[in-house]
């Protein structure tokens, strides 16, 4: 068995209430020296991405003590930060610890509308802020958008906003609720799927998107003639369910094989992460991700 992915949660703790946070937040009850020994184990199953994610990050007053020791392990870390913690101190300290790449959350191109989503005044200056300061100290920066029934007819501004801020990639990820892809009404919906088939056309490198409800979509337009080969593999394997390659941990140390449709299938705190992997090895296709 082999693991190539994990999401890791350091801690529930965050400064913001987003609407669309699908987090079930519990306690923090994993110490650092767990963290030390559940990376070591991963690591031994061929952990090659290391993702950051659940509450804030930065908020952990470990992060960059666990940051250092994955560095030193050659894993890829990947941070995933609303961006208002980040400073010009704290985007040098990211780069000193090895972080590959680091996804600044935008839900919208309008400034009252992303702090609405998020609950917080200034929350959109402090996320295009935390990607100068990323982009002035060199790190690999990208904007998340979660894609909701409020932005679905923005993507395109925020696609040209990227692109003003030289920022290469852009994250768009369908919003779940109860652990399945939430459906969108019309033409919420209509203007999503025409986004996306406007970027397979166009084929910019840094567009990118997680919501298996788009591979029909994908298929109809290779089938057509409208996309290539190339492009339509590109984006197959971007969108297909890798949970059977994945595994989650929350701080609490739930362990499920996707953090996007959690299914607890042990704690850390109880079991080796090995043990909780080996016992419920998920075969190829049995993504259980649905729409609601």
């Amino acid at each position: 068995m082999t693991i190539n992915v994990m999401h890791l949660g350091l801690s529930y703790a965050c400064n913001m209430r987003c609407s669309h946070c699908f987090a079930d937040k519990s306690r923090d009850l994993i110490k650092k020296e767990d963290y030390y020994k559940l990376i070591d184990e991963m690591y031994e199953l061929g952990l090659f991405v290391l993702y950051y994610t659940y509450g804030e990050p930065l908020y952990c007053p470990f992060f960059f003590e666990i940051a250092e020791y994955v560095k030193k392990k050659g894993i890829v870390q990947v941070l995933m930060t609303n961006g208002y913690l980040l400073n010009e101190t704290m985007a040098d300290r990211i780069k000193k610890a090895g972080i590959s790449k680091v996804f600044v959350s935008l839900d919208h191109i309008k400034k009252e509308e992303h702090d609405r989503n998020r609950g917080v005044c200034g929350s959109y200056e402090a996320a295009l802020s935390a990607l100068a300061y990323l982009k002035k100290a060199g790190v690999n920066c990208a904007i998340a958008t979660t894609v909701t029934e409020k932005n679905a007819d923005v993507l395109f501004d925020i696609e040209d906003l990227a692109v003003s801020m030289d920022v290469k990639n852009v994250s768009f990820l369908r919003v779940r609720k109860d652990g399945a892809i939430r459906s969108f009404e019309e033409p919420k919906r209509k203007a999503y799927v025409e986004f996306f088939k406007d970027v397979l056309k166009r084929n910019p490198a840094g567009m990118m998107f997680h919501d298996m409800e788009l591979i029909p979509i994908l298929t109809e337009l290779y089938r057509t003639g409208e996309i290539s080969e190339e492009i339509y593999e590109k984006y197959l394997e971007m969108n297909l369910c890798h949970a059977q390659y994945t595994a989650c941990v929350e701080p609490s140390g739930d362990v499920s094989r996707c953090n996007l449709n959690k299914q607890v299938i042990g704690n850390i705190l109880n079991d080796t992460i090995s043990d909780i992997l080996l016992n419920n090895h998920r075969k190829e296709g049995s993504c259980t991700c649905e729409t609601n």
